[in-house]
């Protein structure tokens, strides 16, 4: 029987040694690093040491400035605005950062999520009828889904509701038209985000535009980090950071419902990815499989 072999590339072990010595690291941390590439002590530093500070200009993604300009016309005219999201971690904790910010900004937003066994994944026929029965939203806004719903959003706009979708799943023929609508995977950079990554862009936009004192972002990144890790995107870039600082905020999280769950999961500090990975995320997925994670 044939095989094909695949044999890795020599490691760098000049690259190696050098970074071993600039950054004080054990001989076999520095050979991984140079494996993946990361012989520039700047990038091995931002790999191993990642730093909020370093976050990216959210402005960089697609879409991004066309959704705060179209959230803050709904803020500023009180116009009623819904989160539609999916009921897996990555839609329920984008969910509720986006609400929590918006109402900050006294925005009237509302947060809907579909019922999995009655209406199905995403902007199905039935969910966004019982949405638009229930709230009568201006802006609807699309969170972790939506990319490959483009003739739904057609129709929910034709209605005169105005549609933003933030999504990073993979698209798949014609794409919506829509208000703003914001995929990496459809551009060339932050394409590793999951849409709770994407949200916190967003939001660090709508910061940046309209600076609000009292409101510390970083708090937020708890639920940043449980979405990236439950989501199995990949540890890279902002990721890192996103899940660095994440878990450290997440083992004194402000969200009684997370501090509750941590406890009956017997999770306690130090919270590693493995903990969310094992105990928190099954946990809060199992809310839209077995019953209805709005509830």
């Amino acid at each position: 029987m044939n095989r094909l072999w695949s044999f890795p590339e020599p490691i760098q072990s000049e690259g190696a040694l050098a970074i071993s010595r600039r950054l004080d690291l054990s001989p076999g941390l520095a050979f991984i690093l140079a494996k993946m590439g990361l012989v520039e002590e700047q990038r091995a530093r931002q790999f191993l040491f990642p730093r909020l500070r370093d976050l990216g200009d959210p402005l960089e993604i697609a879409g991004i400035k066309n959704a705060v300009d179209r959230i803050f016309q709904s803020v500023d005219c009180q116009e009623a605005i819904v989160l539609f999201g999916d009921y897996d971690v990555d839609g329920v904790t984008s969910v509720a950062l986006l609400q929590r910010v918006l109402r900050a900004f006294g925005a009237n937003v509302r947060a809907f999520l579909p019922h999995r066994l009655e209406e199905g994944y995403g902007l199905s026929e039935e969910a966004v009828q019982r949405c638009l029965a229930l709230h009568s939203p201006r802006l609807l806004v699309a969170l972790d889904c939506g990319t490959t719903a483009a003739d739904r959003i057609s129709e929910i706009e034709a209605g005169g509701v105005d549609m933003i979708v933030v999504d990073h799943h993979e698209a798949k023929g014609r794409l919506p038209v829509c208000r703003a609508f914001v995929n990496p995977k459809t551009g060339s950079t932050y394409r590793y985000l999951c849409t709770a990554g994407l949200v916190f862009k967003v939001c660090h936009a709508l910061l940046r535009t309209r600076r609000l004192p009292d409101l510390d972002l970083k708090k937020y990144l708890d639920l940043v980090a449980l979405a990236t890790v439950a989501d199995l995107v990949p540890l890279v870039e902002e990721n890192r950071t996103f899940v660095r600082h994440g878990l450290r905020q997440l083992e004194q999280t402000e969200w009684k419902g997370l501090r509750a769950l941590m406890q009956v999961a017997g999770v306690t500090p130090p919270i590693r990815p493995s903990h969310v990975s094992f105990r928190i995320g099954p946990r809060l997925n199992a809310a839209g499989r077995v019953g209805v994670a709005q509830d």
